[in-house]
């Protein structure tokens, strides 16, 4: 039996058909500005709902949305438990549970988006939030998230808003948040008079279209197989290129100061052994191992010496078989993760329960920081 519409304003074009977008309101209640929003959303394409949270109850001043929103959050489990069951019509309504909702949060709504992401991680794709922030955990989260804030506001500071990107991006989730210069809180609602901005609304507008027309946020991330792959060919290259230098010179310094090209292969095998075991210890919710060198090095700097002083006097064969075998151990470790695993294509970072790993630290590291001093070496010898 079809689920009964809740109180609020739906929007939809006669066609009937559309991605669902559910709007939660500001602090002022369902006034004609949210549904006028709506309307304009239904008009791009979409099928759009706002839950009246209210229940008739609109504010025009901040007294009476203070009261008003108080209110609402003193019984905020009703409220989360309407939000809820609108997104649950909404997503009956347009009959796209495999797609998934996007929602929209302003001021205080956004604190109720934001708590649905993760309450519901099954039906929400996407999450706007217009100035307002809100919950810290986004472990369970599969959305992608996009921010309009503003220069100026005195009811959401800079704080919240560093502390909600932090939390975002230590969840993996994709995120992009926007400051509007010379705004203040609710710079996007034209019955503001005091506040509305019309060309960061206009702009505001139409990055959020763009975002909700993207493809969903599973869709972004790199799947377990294309990294191994990734993995695999990079170090192919890594090994074409060693053989190319061959054992006779790996031991010659000067490459990086002192350094020959034996020791930055154990410098970089040195670095990826702490990742692998810390990866290792992930998967099976251990503590964070310790790492390969003595506990009182701090710095980079300390360490990598430790490094250099630790593996100078090794053979180039005993560091290549080393790496070899630290390279089997980052391969297995990934095998070893679940297939859903989320992994940023950009950079290789793996998120594992709240965690990160950069799976592919060794070869970035080598092409960003050494591989540009060992070919300018391998010139100069060659001259010689």
């Amino acid at each position: 039996m079809p689920r009964t519409q809740p109180d609020g304003y739906l929007a939809v074009l006669p066609t009937g058909k559309g991605s669902g977008v559910l709007v939660l309101h500001a602090w002022w209640g369902l006034n004609d500005t949210m549904k006028a929003f709506c309307t304009r959303l239904a008009e791009s394409g979409f099928v759009a709902f706002a839950p009246d949270l209210y229940h008739g109850k609109v504010a025009d001043n901040i007294a009476a949305a203070e009261t008003l929103g108080k209110a609402l959050d003193a019984n905020y489990l009703q409220a989360k438990a309407e939000i809820s069951n609108a997104a649950m019509f909404l997503n009956e309504r347009v009959g796209q549970s495999d797609r998934g909702l996007a929602v929209i949060g302003f001021s205080l709504g956004a604190y109720y988006a934001l708590d649905l992401s993760v309450t519901a991680p099954e039906h929400i794709r996407s999450v706007v939030i217009f100035y307002g922030t809100g919950v810290d955990d986004f472990s369970n989260s599969r959305a992608a998230y996009l921010g309009h804030f503003a220069e100026n506001d005195e009811f959401e500071p800079q704080s919240n808003i560093d502390d909600l990107w932090k939390s975002l991006k230590c969840a993996g989730r994709p995120v992009t948040f926007y400051r509007y210069t010379g705004t203040g809180h609710w710079f996007f609602e034209p019955d503001r008079s005091d506040a509305y901005n019309p060309a960061a609304a206009g702009l505001a507008w139409d990055r959020t279209l763009a975002f909700l027309n993207a493809p969903p946020a599973e869709e972004l991330f790199m799947k377990k197989s294309e990294l191994l792959n990734w993995l695999r060919k990079e170090h192919q290259q890594w090994e074409a290129f060693l053989d190319q230098i061959g054992p006779a010179r790996m031991d010659q310094p000067g490459v990086n100061g002192d350094w020959s090209i034996k020791d930055i292969v154990a410098h970089l095998t040195s670095w990826q052994i702490r990742n692998v075991a810390s990866l290792y210890a992930a998967e099976r919710s251990e503590p964070e191992p310790p790492p390969p060198w003595p506990a009182h090095l701090q710095t980079e700097d300390e360490i990598n010496a430790w490094i250099y002083e630790s593996n100078h006097g090794r053979s180039v064969s005993e560091v290549l078989d080393e790496s070899h075998q630290v390279f089997q151990q980052t391969l297995a470790a990934i095998e070893g993760l679940p297939d859903d695993v989320r992994i940023n294509p950009e950079n290789r970072l793996v998120w594992l329960d709240g965690q990160c790993f950069v799976a592919g630290e060794f070869f970035d590291h080598f092409h960003d920081d050494h591989e540009p001093d060992i070919r300018l070496w391998l010139a100069r010898v060659e001259k010689q």
